[in-house]
């Protein structure tokens, strides 16, 4: 079976091919964090530390 690594948002960042038995596989059941969601600008960040 191939299939493709996720980050946190849900974006494939690498693809893997695993073999297995049919009944060992289940869902996925976490969401992907939306993009609108990774918190302040690193320069927003940077002026309330700094």
């Amino acid at each position: 079976m191939d299939v493709y690594q996720l980050d946190r948002h849900g974006d494939a960042t690498q693809r893997r091919a695993l073999y297995l038995m049919p009944a060992g596989i289940r869902p996925v059941t976490v969401p992907p964090v939306p993009y609108g969601r990774r918190g302040p600008p690193r320069s927003a960040a940077a002026n309330v530390t700094g």
